[in-house]
């Protein structure tokens, strides 16, 4: 039944053309700070020109409004709307066995103001369904553009700004997934699970994405393209090495994950805790710097689990060599990402 009355919790166009030129820059400065924003810093245009862009979408966008416990879309429905979250949270949910789906709904995440929600797989070429169900954990407002608004902003932007879109939704998520060597041995529920906490990052060359010294509350997988990790490492004497106590070794960046087959684990946090000498070897480049180390890492690898983990300050700068696309995988979620993984043997 809230499916049905999908329409009536649109916003009513009250006042006419006034209403709807403030609704259109309401929604402009929520799109301006989501994660959607990249697609027009990353775009090579102008500040003005952004501004301009932001707000030819947001012309074609809806403001619509959710009471809790309210169904915004259900698994397996087409996958069609792209909803930017203003104020409220939504929680995700899959569905693991046949059966009557409110009977067999798994909890996965919760998505927060200036989240997306349905965004997998919406431009792409052929026709794709929800992957999982979305629920308005409480009253909820979003910013709502159907796939065929969407395409027609997209057919008069420019270039750079398309080329952005289809990034992070040319493609379900689900087989961006089955492309990292690591995950590839995850089942189809375990993939649709990992949809819905994962979340999109694209950097320009030369951005950085982590610093030294700040609190972070996230780890990345590099989906496409290349970063450098530059950090610090604070040398014991040789014989002390098998001492060496967690708290010495959570001076050092994340580990690099390298992928020698389909089913191999990466050497992430276990490497961590293993010598200084099987972690030098690791490095791409150990500068004459004593202390100081460069890591790349590439596709499928990751970074910034440990800092993450351990609430730490970032004991590397991490950045970008070319455009990249990156996995973010926040603290809240990553018991949902072990539970995975775990369940995969991994």
């Amino acid at each position: 039944a809230d499916q049905q009355n999908f329409a009536t919790r649109r916003w009513p166009p009250m006042g006419g053309c006034v209403f709807r030129d403030a609704q259109i820059l309401e929604i402009a400065s929520v799109i301006s700070r989501s994660h959607l924003s990249f697609a027009f810093s990353l775009g090579g245009l102008t500040t003005a020109q952004q501004r301009q862009e932001i707000r030819d979408l947001a012309s074609v966008s809806q403001l619509e409004r959710f009471p809790g416990n309210s169904a915004i879309f259900l698994e397996g429905q087409p996958a069609n709307v792209l909803y930017i979250i203003v104020s409220g949270c939504v929680n995700t949910f899959v569905t693991l066995a046949k059966g009557n789906p409110s009977d067999n709904m798994e909890y996965c995440s919760t998505k927060t103001a200036l989240d997306l929600v349905g965004s997998s797989g919406l431009l792409a070429k052929c026709p794709t369904q929800r992957n999982y169900t979305a629920i308005a954990d409480e009253y909820t407002e979003c910013i709502v553009i159907s796939k065929a608004n969407l395409e027609t902003y997209l057919s008069n932007a420019p270039a750079s700004v398309k080329e952005n879109f289809n990034l992070i939704m040319g493609e379900e998520i689900t087989k961006a997934i089955g492309g990292i060597p690591m995950l590839r041995v995850l089942n189809n529920d375990q993939k649709r699970i990992l949809e819905t906490i994962f979340k999109y990052r694209v950097v320009a060359p030369g951005e950085q994405v982590l610093a030294w010294g700040e609190m972070g509350d996230e780890m990345y997988m590099v989906l496409s393209g290349s970063l450098t990790a530059v950090g610090w490492w604070l040398q014991d004497d040789e014989e002390q090495e098998s001492d060496r106590t967690m708290t010495s070794i959570t001076r050092i960046v994340s580990t690099k994950s390298h992928m020698r087959d389909s089913t191999t684990t990466g050497k992430g946090l276990g490497l961590a805790l293993g010598s200084p000498r099987e972690f030098l070897k690791m490095m791409d480049e150990v500068k004459e710097n004593p202390g100081e180390y460069k890591v790349v890492f590439n596709k499928g690898e990751f970074f910034g689990e440990l800092d993450m983990i351990l609430g730490i300050p970032r004991t590397a700068t991490v950045t970008a060599n070319t455009k990249s696309v990156l996995f973010a995988l926040r603290k809240e979620e990553f018991k949902t990402f072990l539970a995975v993984m775990d369940g995969a043997g991994q």
